[in-house]
């Protein structure tokens, strides 16, 4: 979990450092599509967890509301990020930077808080089945991989330009086969490339901007 925590903060930076930067108007049209699908990615992981992925573990470990607080917590910055959202759809005319970072300072104290505390929430299951809580996890993240073609564009190309591969002396998350890493690459990125630009890492794993190194 920490891993994805790392790369939605790299998401989030990729966008803080970079709002004041974007003047053209295309560019100005593609940086507020890598805001939306930004937003829609930590909108559905977090969907994921409190509808699938809590539930499951906590009932794993025989304690229905032991995640409960992890839930909860998403409430202190859902407002932040769906006024995000909102801005990501307005009119070239209409971008504003200063709006942009405004809402990240204002969100993103809390998420930050949340992802630390949620890491130390997790760590209470140890003591549980560990097969059991694995099984769990597997099966409730099998459902980002049959999320609809929309959302796929969005939160794979995502996934693949944010990724850390030194996180932690080294790591294959999100764990794609090279087959489907593959057609990401080829069939994915095209259809939202300008967005991509502004992204940490090219989709091998290689830093673009060295100034967005977490």
């Amino acid at each position: 979990m920490a891993v994805v925590h790392n790369c939605i903060l790299r998401g989030l930076n990729a966008i803080y450092l970079q709002a004041h930067l974007v003047i053209e108007e295309q560019d100005i049209k593609d940086f507020q599509y890598l805001i939306h699908a930004w937003c829609k990615w930590v909108q559905a992981h977090h969907s994921l967890e409190d509808d699938a992925m809590f539930p499951m573990l906590a009932e794993a470990a025989g304690n229905p509301g032991l995640l409960q607080e992890s839930s909860d917590q998403h409430q202190e910055f859902v407002s932040g990020i769906d006024q995000l959202l909102e801005l990501s759809l307005d009119q070239v005319s209409g971008y504003s930077p200063r709006r942009v970072r405004g809402l990240i300072d204002y969100f993103a104290p809390a998420m930050h808080r949340h992802f630390a505390d949620e890491v130390e929430a997790l760590l209470t299951l140890r003591p549980f089945d560990s097969a059991a809580l694995m099984q769990a996890y597997s099966k409730a993240e099998e459902g980002i991989r049959h999320i609809d073609d929309e959302a796929k564009a969005r939160i794979f190309p995502l996934a693949l330009g944010l990724r850390d591969v030194a996180y932690e002396g080294g790591n294959d998350w999100p764990h794609f086969p090279l087959e489907m890493e593959e057609d990401v690459v080829d069939r994915l990125v095209p259809l939202h490339a300008g967005a991509w630009k502004f992204l940490p890492r090219d989709f091998t794993g290689e830093n673009l901007n060295q100034t967005l190194k977490t």
